[in-house]
């Protein structure tokens, strides 16, 4: 990422990201790819993906959810 920016980052990376290690059984990036794979790797549609439905995937809790909710802002900046 140093030397390419942000902009080099898959989909799969920048949740990565924002995830961080969650479990012992997964990376964060494979943790990221099941969930995108879950909303046809569509970032409209992970917008839209319930608390509850965010929660099922392994590793995910209260906190973790809470993306959602920083999603949620980016979405309603962006004016969809």
């Amino acid at each position: 990422m140093k030397n390419k920016g942000r902009y080099a980052l898959s989909d799969a990376e920048l949740l990565a990201i924002i995830i961080s290690s969650v479990s012992r059984q997964l990376s964060a990036v494979e943790l990221s790819c099941q969930i995108l794979a879950s909303v046809d790797n569509n970032l409209s549609k992970l917008y839209r993906l319930s608390i509850v439905n965010f929660k099922k995937f392994s590793g995910i809790g209260d906190t973790k959810a809470g993306i959602i909710t920083n999603l949620e802002i980016v979405r309603r900046k962006r004016g969809e």
